[in-house]
């Protein structure tokens, strides 16, 4: 019992019910036994089998026992044949008629002592329909059948067929004749010229010497042998004899082998013809005159014409024999081919696999190497009848230079096969053929070691070989690497299949039931368990569905798909880790198995990650889900922008940390949306602690990446997130997947505290990993990081660029609401450098998105709305305070800081310098909130154009704005001089409201902070936790390995009341 690919061909008599009603049965039955034998003749002639007759119909199948390349050529000629012949028959008066239908595909075959040889499967109904579809003396067949007879039959399309049984209408073709289409090469030939050299050097010795040279080019099916002989032939000098011979598949019995199209072609040429004229020699001329114009009668056999080609060989110097297929050669033909050998000329074997030919040179054809292969490739793809092919992207490009594994003929058909609209993976049903047939060949105990091989996987030892009862001698597996089946693997025990397709084709040639078997044993074995027994799941579920066993496997399949799976995605190897989490995904787990939630989830991230939001939510979208996959639902709508708050029953139990931890990250995204950045970095806190109660070490450190990124705008003091995510950049040192997203963070972080050349290292460090990973996200947040550093460095033109970038690639992932905040970053970057109609247009269109924008996108709208219009002498008072309202919802200093100061200019755009004043000095104690050293571009903005920052007596600024600068401390009354962190470290603001540069803050870079401030002054154990500065001021290094203590450390604490401390009264904080 086998799964092959067969040629199944149905036909029947037309009109024959009503010819059984007319006639009498005896010369009816003699009509049919005429029939039955044109039929039997036709498929037998053809390497057929006839597996049953019903009525009138005859069904014949090609390829049961023995696969050929040709099967399906051989079932359309079998069926012109028939319909030849029948049609002349007479009965009644009348020639009959039969109409046939021809399916090729894959069957199961199996032999029974009582039935014989029988035919299961789909293809065997698809032939009847094409054949009760067929109108008299059509032959109908279907696509597959099509694509692999396309050449030597003329065909004709067909409007889809509704056929019975079939859900959708099925491709089909009318073939009207036999044809032989011309051989054509659609590609230049790649990486042979020292084959090429090989061949005309020793056609040179056979002209210089007058002698018999003997070539054997070997090489597997698709490689390119005879196209090398014939392009090489075809640049020897003008008039050389060249001849041609094939070795049929199928010899028929009295035929000539090939030296028939030997002899035929040597008399074709002008100049052999005309030497021909010299020959003596009358049994010579005898027989060439019978191949010039047989007369019907019986013509000479083959050692005849072998006989003929040598004594012509002596009138035709030098001359080119070339035989062709010579793996289908028998051993008498051997024998004959051999004998041609000392004829004075150069004889060109080609075979598949290794053929006796005495005293042959032998030229093996190795596959073409990868740059060649990836050329070969890439012409096929750009060629006018593959142009769209080219759509598919890079992938489909790589994919086929992994798949044809250096084979020129696999490219082409699977370039071709993608042009026709089949999907990327399909093997084209003519490399199945081929290479079954070359499987076919081998000896039982060789094909044995090749299918349990193929469960193994492409690569394999003998010690898998046995494990599976095979029988790997060495001697067996030398024979296979002759035959180029396999070839050696990396280590010395090691095998792997010499070309990936074969592993493929093999593979599913085996019943399930024996796959079902050696999977079980592999993975029992510890063999690859996830793919083993992810494999067996799938195909116990075919066989056995109800089988008792399922569940257990399905489970332990579950957990291997998992483990290898979150290990892919970690490392952010998105094709296995989408390839693994997919088949974990679609076990048949019991719905309250937590394997099955757990599978869900890591599935919609790995799709997140390769930018697929719609696949991420359409994965979590079945109703019957579990609590924590619906949690898991809302929290991607919320990313989208088309979910706010938190649904309603999402309560998951105390031990339910799954659906617990999603939960505290459906609140974090919520409270980010809200600009409750404290709130929501006490949320990562909270789902941290239950991804660490279920030990989930992947969920863990994606929450540790995900506190650092939340905490970078939380109240939180910046030296103490400074401190984590140098702890959290050192746990992740070894994983440049995790370390990126950590290391933006930092760079945002080490800026705002004046560090531009640390801040540009870590980018630097990030957008490197970025590159050698193709991480996609990660680039993103590398492009929006890089934006932010550049604007607190002042190049705004330069922060702009980043941030357009990030926000479109946002876009185009379908995270709306954080895209439309990036883009108004980069029109207030805009309107720093340019203050043009074109940012203003830009601006007021994206406010009036403002329902689709989080908090932070509002009061950017806004403000970058309120600044593009605000003109001289305009009241715009109330326009400020509502953005302040806004304002005074969020936590987040900078954002304060940065909004004030460019409310600030606004006013000093209307001319009022006293507003603006005020309004400065708000963003002061802001900036100050963060970090006493903290450094934002807005302020400085603000501050341009000014003529004087006067002092605001009614509300003295509180004392964490008293900032060292140049190494003096400010008073209260001396504003002025306040040191503005913004375009440029050292930017300030001198007495007269001139832009000054300050040498001290090269001092502040270099780490020599200021002696004056006390130690004691600005410690961080105060409402942050117990981190704190060193004894010189400086933020303390992180300690590897320690992220988890630092995370306990330096948890916030709720801080009530901060949300109104920007209103027009508001109660100011006073320090000590």
């Amino acid at each position: 019992m086998s799964r092959r690919l067969v040629a199944v061909l149905f036909t029947d008599l037309v009109g024959w019910t009503s010819l059984a009603e007319r006639l009498d049965p005896e010369p009816l039955q003699v009509f049919l036994d005429s029939y039955y034998e044109i039929c039997v003749t036709a498929v037998r002639r053809h390497g057929g089998v006839v597996e049953k007759f019903i009525g009138d119909a005859v069904m014949a199948v090609f390829g049961a026992e023995r696969s050929r390349e040709d099967d399906a050529v051989c079932a359309l000629l079998t069926a012109f044949a028939m319909r030849d012949e029948v049609a002349r028959l007479t009965i009644s008066g009348a020639h009959p008629a039969i109409h046939c239908g021809i399916a090729t595909g894959e069957a199961l075959v199996t032999h029974s002592e009582h039935a014989g040889v029988r035919i299961v499967g789909d293809v065997v109904n698809l032939a009847a329909r094409l054949q009760s579809a067929a109108q008299a003396n059509e032959i109908v067949v279907n696509d597959v059948t099509a694509r692999l007879v396309r050449a030597h039959a003329e065909l004709a399309p067909m409007p889809p067929l509704a056929l019975k049984g079939k859900r959708e209408p099925v491709p089909a073709w009318r073939a009207t004749a036999p044809s032989i289409a011309p051989v054509e090469d659609r590609s230049r030939l790649f990486d042979r010229e020292a084959e090429r050299a090989f061949l005309r050097d020793a056609f040179d010795e056979v002209a210089r010497e007058r002698s018999s040279r003997t070539v054997l080019v070997l090489g597997p099916p698709g490689i390119g042998k005879s196209r090398l002989v014939r392009e090489t032939i075809g640049t020897l000098p003008d008039g050389t004899p060249v001849a041609t011979g094939h070795c049929p598949a199928r010899p028929e019995p009295g035929g000539y082998g090939p030296f028939g199209e030997l002899l035929t072609d040597l008399l074709t040429g002008d100049a052999v013809t005309d030497r021909i004229a010299g020959v003596r020699d009358g049994r010579l001329l005898e027989v060439l005159g019978h191949m010039q114009h047989p007369d019907g009668g019986i013509g000479p056999g083959p050692e005849e014409c072998r006989w003929a080609i040598r004594e012509l060989m002596r009138h035709v110097k030098p001359a080119v024999l070339i035989v062709d297929d010579m793996q289908w050669a028998e051993p008498l033909v051997l024998e004959l081919i051999a004998d041609l050998a000392t004829a004075p000329a150069l004889l060109v074997g080609i075979s598949r696999q290794e053929t006796s030919l005495p005293g042959a040179r032998t030229l093996v054809l190795d596959p073409l190497p990868r740059p060649d292969t990836t050329g070969l490739v890439a012409h096929l793809m750009t060629t006018a009848e593959n142009a769209e092919v080219v759509a598919q992207g890079m992938d489909v490009l790589d994919r086929v230079v992994d798949d044809c594994a250096g084979n020129p003929l696999f490219a082409e058909l699977m370039v071709e096969t993608l042009a026709l609209g089949y999907a990327l993976g399909d093997v084209p049903p003519s490399i199945t053929a081929m290479i079954g047939a070359a499987v076919d060949r081998l000896p039982a105990e060789l094909v044995t070691l090749l299918e349990a091989a193929s469960v193994v996987g492409c690569e394999f030892t003998a010690e898998h070989l046995s494990m599976l009862g095979a029988d790997p001698a060495p001697e067996a597996m030398t024979d296979l690497i002759k035959k180029q089946m396999i070839s050696a693997g990396p280590t010395p025990e090691s095998y792997r299949f010499a070309q990936q397709l074969t592993q493929g084709v093999v593979y599913g040639r085996l019943d399930k039931r024996q796959r079902l078997a050696w999977h079980r044993a592999l993975a029992d074995r510890d063999v690859a368990p996830a793919q083993h027994l992810g494999v067996a799941v799938r195909l116990l579920g075919d066989l056995r569905p109800d089988d008792d066993e399922l569940p257990a496997i399905a489970g332990r399949a579950a957990a291997a798909l998992l483990a290898e799976g979150t290990l892919a995605l970690r490392r952010r190897n998105l094709p296995a880790a989408l390839d693994l989490l997919r088949r974990a995904h679609e076990l048949p787990l019991p719905a309250d198995d937590p394997r099955r939630a757990v599978a869900t989830l890591r599935l919609s991230d790995a799709l997140l990650f390769a930018g697929d939001l719609r696949g991420a939510r359409t994965v979590a979208e079945p109703e019957n889900a579990g609590l924590a996959v619906r949690i898991h639902r809302a929290l991607l709508a919320l990313r989208t922008g088309e979910g706010v708050g938190e649904p309603d029953g999402l309560r998951p139990d105390p031990d339910d940390h799954l659906a617990a931890s999603q939960l505290e990250q459906l609140r974090m995204l919520r409270q980010i949306a809200d600009g409750q950045f404290g709130a929501a970095e006490r949320s990562a806190f909270r789902a941290f602690d239950h991804a660490e109660a279920m030990g989930d070490e992947y969920e863990a450190d994606r929450l540790r990446a995900a506190i650092c990124e939340v905490g970078q705008w939380s109240p939180t003091p910046v030296p103490t997130k400074l401190a984590f995510c140098r702890d959290v950049a050192a746990r992740f040192a070894g994983d440049r997947v995790l370390l990126a997203p950590v290391l933006v963070v930092q760079a945002r972080l080490l800026a705002l505290v004046g560090d531009l050349d640390g801040a540009a290292a870590a980018l630097e460090e990030a957008r490197k990993a970025v590159t050698d990973l193709r991480l996609t996200m990660a680039g993103v947040l590398v492009d929006q990081g890089t934006g932010l550093v550049a604007s607190l460095a002042g190049q705004h033109r330069e922060a702009e660029r980043h941030l357009r970038s990030a926000a479109r690639a946002l876009e185009e992932t379908g995270h709306r609401p954080t895209a439309l905040t990036v883009r108004l970053l980069a029109l207030r970057e805009r309107l720093r450098w340019n203050h043009d109609d074109e940012a203003v247009a830009e601006i007021r269109a994206l406010t009036g998105q403002a329902d689709r924008m989080d908090l932070r996108g509002r009061i950017l709208g806004e403000t970058a709305a309120l600044r593009a219009s605000a003109r001289p002498g305009e009241q715009i008072a109330e326009r400020i305070d509502r953005v302040r309202t806004l304002l005074a919802r969020t936590d987040d200093a900078c954002l304060r800081g940065d909004v004030l100061a460019e409310l600030a200019a606004a006013y000093r755009q209307c001319g009022d310098d006293a507003s603006a004043d005020a309004v400065l000095g708000d963003a002061a104690e802001a900036y100050a909130g963060s970090a006493p050293s903290c450094r934002c571009g807005g302020y400085a903005d603000g501050c341009r154009g000014s003529s004087t920052v006067a002092p605001r007596p009614a509300r003295p600024v509180p004392r964490p704005a008293r900032v060292e600068h140049a190494g003096r401390r400010l008073a209260e009354r001396d504003v002025r001089r306040l040191r503005v962190p913004g375009d440029h470290p050292g930017v300030g603001v001198g007495r007269r409201g001139r832009v000054r540069r300050a040498g001290g803050d090269r001092r502040l870079r270099r780490g020599r902070r200021a002696r004056a401030v006390r130690p004691d002054r600005h410690r961080l154990a105060g409402r942050h936790g117990r981190g704190g500065t060193t004894a010189d001021g400086g933020v303390p290094a992180g300690r590897p390995g320690r992220a988890r203590d630092r995370l306990r450390q330096h948890r916030p604490r709720s801080r009530p009341g901060r949300g109104d401390q920007l209103g027009a009264g508001a109660h100011r904080r006073q320090v000590r």
